[in-house]
């Protein structure tokens, strides 16, 4: 993946590139790890870890503890430009969870969609989050990621979203139908998950993040280029 990322107070305009993918070569995969959290920064590696390590456990207490209502049928796949409004809830034939599975995501109304969203997404951050470089009034990070082979514009992920929740990210979900089917991908892969085991490689790092980290420097410290 590669990010181009805009910061408008300073007028940079900042590239990144997350780890490609060596999951055949684990030699390889190891050295692409390494020189991604290079990139990233020492210093700013640190905050990175610190908000995955939170998202993580957040996204572990909203799964054992959220409430909400499923329909006994699952929806069908939102038509391409069908809005909100027009897909109407059933006031009958619900039940109650107090604990979240992938399956039940799909059968969430949007009220409880964007109740999720919200949870994992703005809620409950740890103070870590305030070091990322944040968009403010008239001065705004603006963020376009795209697959690095085809130059086709992706979404970010789950966790980018929470850390740069102030960015303007490019295909950021805006619907609640949106934010169901990120929220279906993301809430239970990998890309939220955090290892406690592995101190030198606990997480992935977008290319978002690799960008974030030459903005972070530039604001707070001197550059050096790696």
């Amino acid at each position: 993946m590669l990010a181009i990322v805009v910061d408008t107070q300073s007028g940079f305009v900042l590239t990144g590139g997350s780890k490609p993918a060596c999951d055949n070569f684990k030699f390889f995969s190891g050295v692409t790890r390494t020189i991604t959290r290079l990139r990233v920064g020492d210093r700013f590696v640190g905050v990175i870890d610190r908000c995955s390590k939170d998202l993580n456990k957040r996204v572990g207490d909203v799964k054992m503890t959220f409430q909400g209502q499923l329909e006994d049928s699952p929806e069908v796949e939102d038509a391409p430009n069908r809005k909100d409004e027009d897909l109407k809830e059933p006031p009958d034939n619900v039940k109650e969870i107090t604990k979240l599975e992938r399956a039940d995501i799909k059968k969430l109304g949007f009220k409880d969609i964007d109740k999720l969203y919200e949870k994992v997404v703005i809620e409950g951050k740890c103070a870590s989050y305030d070091k990322i470089p944040k968009s403010n009034r008239g001065a705004h990070i603006l963020s376009w990621a795209c697959d690095g082979s085809s130059f086709v514009f992706q979404p970010p992920c789950l966790r980018c979203q929470s850390m740069y929740s102030t960015w303007f990210l490019f295909n950021r979900p805006q619907s609640s139908a949106e934010r169901r089917k990120t929220l279906y991908d993301h809430l239970f892969s990998a890309t939220v998950a955090f290892r406690e085991t592995k101190e030198s490689d606990p997480c992935s790092y977008c290319a978002e993040t690799v960008a974030a980290g030459k903005l972070y420097v530039l604001r707070n410290g001197t550059l050096s280029l790696v």
